[in-house]
């Protein structure tokens, strides 16, 4: 028995170009062009499959007797492709939402010497010129002197390894002044800057070598190829030199002072900060706590707001420490940068119980995120237990009401999510349609087949 067929290719044949046919002996398909087959019948499956996005022709060259596994692959093709697809796109979709919603944004985190004063860093933990891996950021990116090659090449160079800047020799260079430098503009209410910066050496450079550090064109150290320990960090203190830095630019300077001398030794630089004190974040003029109705309401002025981001709030039953904090997320600075200040209240309408004194702690947060607690003041509540209810509401008309981000990305994404996945079934059932339609005008126009004639014995 011999039986072929030709299955449509994924993408749409031109017009022009007539399909591969598919020989099906059994169970057994090989790929081949099939001259033989009647062209009627050519053409009307070729409309057939037109007609839909995945069908199946079979055309007469003998007695025809199905081969039930062939059968069953080639009619599930069409039905089993658009459930697939369509329920492989919902669980694209789906997972893609899930993962923008519970996976939280990541982001690198600083990393100052000193806890609670800000700074700018670079630790090469990239090879690239413009890293800042502390609470600001640095000015300008590093420039090379005596070169112009970048991170990747050359005596100054970020290895593939990161984690290090390196000096180091090239043949037949003669590296002596080779430098690199980068400024920072120093916040106008910092003082007490300092300059840390992590050198070592590989290999005996020896005594002959020194790598020198330099602050706005004044020599701070100048370390040896010899020095002991290796490596070690070292410290400047940028005000007893340079005076005042609040609001100046500070342009630091590392040079290599001598010919390496075709060796394979090297500099290392592990980081490179400069950390200053930060100034108070806010002056605070009142803060107080008073029964109001049903509620507390909390409320404190700010008389300045020169490096603040926001404040925590936070209630206790006891004057001794906090124990629970009232919001849960940052109330904003309503005046950031501002040397005239802000009043801001809160009511605290959180399981209050009659007769109870509570205690309230205000905590700002810097820009560089140190923090200062303010407190207790306290408040006796008589009165019915309130509703659990929350909320800031500060003297502002900017102040956003905004929805949570989590809730409005389902709210944005989920409907779009079913419109997608409707019109994909839609679709699909409707090309389903289409095709069984087709294949039953065929069925009409051809009349029975030889396998639904009655078997005559010979």
């Amino acid at each position: 028995m011999t039986e072929t067929s030709w299955i449509k290719p994924k993408s749409r044949v031109p017009a022009t170009k007539k399909p591969d046919f598919v020989t099906l002996n059994g169970s057994d398909a090989q790929r081949s062009f099939q001259q033989t087959a009647n062209e009627e019948s050519r053409v009307a499956c070729r409309e057939r499959c037109f007609t839909g996005d995945g069908c199946s022709c079979v055309l007469a060259v003998g007695p025809i007797q199905h081969d039930s596994a062939v059968a069953v692959a080639i009619s599930h093709n069409s039905s089993t492709t658009a459930f697939w697809r369509c329920r492989n796109l919902l669980a694209v979709l789906f997972f893609a939402l899930l993962t923008a919603v519970l996976v939280p944004a990541t982001t690198a985190q600083a990393a100052c010497s000193v806890v609670g004063q800000p700074c700018v860093r670079d630790d090469f933990d990239s090879r690239a010129y413009d890293l800042n891996t502390g609470t600001d950021d640095w000015t300008t990116d590093w420039a090379e002197t005596g070169e112009s090659d970048g991170p990747e090449l050359g005596v100054i160079l970020v290895p593939v390894s990161l984690g290090e800047l390196r000096f180091q020799a090239v043949f037949g260079s003669n590296e002596e002044n080779y430098a690199i430098t980068r400024n920072v503009d120093i916040p106008a209410a910092a003082n007490n800057a300092t300059l840390r910066l992590n050198v070592g050496y590989e290999g005996t450079l020896g005594s002959s070598k020194f790598l020198e550090v330099t602050a706005n064109s004044i020599p701070f150290g100048i370390i040896s190829g010899s020095a002991v320990p290796n490596p070690a960090t070292y410290s400047y203190d940028l005000d007893s030199v340079l005076g005042p830095i609040g609001g100046t630019t500070i342009s630091v300077r590392l040079t290599n002072l001598d010919d390496l001398g075709d060796t394979p030794d090297y500099w290392t630089i592990d980081f490179v900060e400069v950390t200053y004190d930060s100034p108070l974040a806010i002056s605070l003029a009142d803060f107080s706590a008073q029964q109001s109705d049903d509620h507390v309401l909390v409320a404190w002025e700010t008389a300045s707001e020169l490096d603040n981001q926001g404040f925590n709030l936070y209630r206790s039953t006891s004057d001794a420490a906090p124990q629970t904090q009232l919001n849960d997320a940052l109330i904003p600075s309503q005046a950031p940068g501002s040397a005239i200040g802000h009043l801001y209240t809160w009511e605290d309408w959180r399981d209050l119980a009659s007769g109870a004194t509570y205690f309230y702690w205000l905590e700002d947060v810097s820009l560089s995120g140190a923090t200062t607690l303010h407190g207790p003041v306290s408040a006796t509540y008589n009165g019915p237990t309130a509703v659990t209810l929350a909320g800031l509401q500060a003297e502002s008309p900017t102040t956003p009401n905004a929805l949570p981000a989590i809730t409005l990305a389902l709210a944005l994404l989920l409907p779009l999510l079913a419109l997608r996945a409707t019109r994909c079934l839609d679709r699909e059932g409707t090309k389903k349609r289409e095709g069984h339609n087709a294949r039953s005008r065929e069925e009409t126009r051809r009349g029975p087949s030889h396998a639904s004639r009655p078997f005559a014995p010979s």
